[in-house]
């Protein structure tokens, strides 16, 4: 059984990691290449294209990897004669894996996808597209069932992986004593992104909320947990920070998030990571002007109506954690927000009781078992 798993972002690299080894348990034989980085290369998985530099965020700021896009398609091309696969698994990343999935699909070979794309909120007239690239579509909220059985796409709703990969976090004193952090005074996480892409842009807005507070606040303390293949003197070359008390600990998202009082987060997949651990935090983003205003006419109306795009929310049904995007997204209203989540316990305890009914809305651990025995059950087929 020849299986190629597709992921171009260091959350999609973590959960094809997880369902390469769940294949193998299932399937010891089984033979894996993928397209990926970090995650999957240290889980024995052979890369056909290392995807560190194909993680970017907005329909403009895709141009600017253009050539390393077409080179990583030709790549896996390919794979697709050479290797011939039994199955492809695609994992989110929807722009460039339709594309892989549709090369998949004209030569005879089966996709079993995994975290569908958004099409409940972006161009969602794209389904029936989506439909003929798919064999199965495997998703990870109960809600977008409905959606692809209505255009008679075979779908199954799977759960979410953060459920398997959510372990007990430490108290804040023990994350505190591992990352070497007093353990008095006030601590705030400052998350500004998986992508150097982002890092631009969410980065000095962050630095900027930072340096208001400090200067209300006194003794007050940052810590920045970097994403895998993100480093220090990229976030410094950015905006330096100088003169605040911050610490920069790579990877160390759990107890970063753990030792804190509050936190800053861009949008993304960290947020519902963030969701699970329990604590209050504030949502923001920023994409260039031609990105939003695109994302605009092709997003769907009733989901643009709603205003929310943090994804706890969205699987809350409401504006549950306190979102800035655009505009809205500037040091002050982030430092507002977040001194809101340090002086306003009330609000805290509130926002934190409707955080706990996420891991219920997500479905138990045991998703990647769920999503790999999909994926031979599509390859069989």
């Amino acid at each position: 059984m020849r299986v190629l798993l597709l992921a171009g972002e260091p959350s999609g690299d973590r959960y094809a990691a997880g369902i390469g080894r769940a294949l193998r348990a299932l399937e010891p034989s089984v033979e894996l290449k993928a397209m990926g980085a970090g995650a999957q290369r240290a889980a024995g998985t052979e890369l056909v294209v290392d995807a560190t530099r194909l993680a970017v965020m907005g329909l403009t700021e895709v141009v600017s990897r253009l050539p390393e896009l077409v080179a990583a398609r030709r790549e896996l091309r390919r794979c697709l004669d050479e290797w011939q696969p039994d199955v492809v698994v695609p994992v989110d990343y929807p722009e460039f894996n339709l594309r892989i999935a549709a090369d998949a699909r004209s030569r005879g070979i089966p996709v079993a996808w995994f975290i569908s794309p958004q099409a409940w909120a972006w161009r969602p007239g794209r389904v029936p597209g989506i439909g003929r690239r798919v064999s199965k579509m495997l998703v990870v909220f109960p809600f977008e069932v409905e959606l692809y059985e209505r255009h008679g796409i075979p779908v199954e709703h799977v759960g979410h992986p953060l459920m398997d990969f959510d372990a007990k976090p430490p108290s804040r004193e023990d994350a505190r004593r591992e990352l070497d952090l007093p353990q008095e005074g006030e601590l705030i996480a400052l998350l500004p992104g998986s992508r150097l892409s982002e890092l631009r842009r969410t980065w000095p807005v962050l630095a900027g909320a930072a340096r208001v507070l400090a200067a209300r606040r006194p003794g007050l303390r940052f810590v920045v947990p970097l994403a895998p293949g993100l480093e220090e003197a990229q976030l410094r070359a950015i905006e330096p920070a100088a003169g605040l008390e911050l610490g920069v600990r790579p990877e160390a998202f759990v107890p970063a998030l753990a030792a804190a009082d509050t936190a800053a987060i861009a949008s993304g997949t960290a947020t519902l990571e963030a969701a699970l651990l329990g604590h209050a935090f504030v949502v923001g983003y920023r994409v260039s002007r031609l990105t939003m205003a695109l994302g605009r006419r092709l997003a769907d109306r009733q989901f643009l109506a709603r205003g929310m795009f943090a994804l706890p929310n969205l699987v809350l049904g409401e504006r549950v954690v306190p979102e800035l995007y655009q505009e809205d997204f500037v040091p002050e209203r982030v430092a507002a927000e977040l001194e809101s989540l340090l002086d306003d316990d009330e609000r805290r305890a509130r926002i934190e009781g409707r955080l706990a009914e996420i891991p219920s809305r997500l479905g138990g651990p045991g998703t990647l078992q769920r999503v790999a025995r999909a994926v031979l059950e599509t390859a069989r087929r």
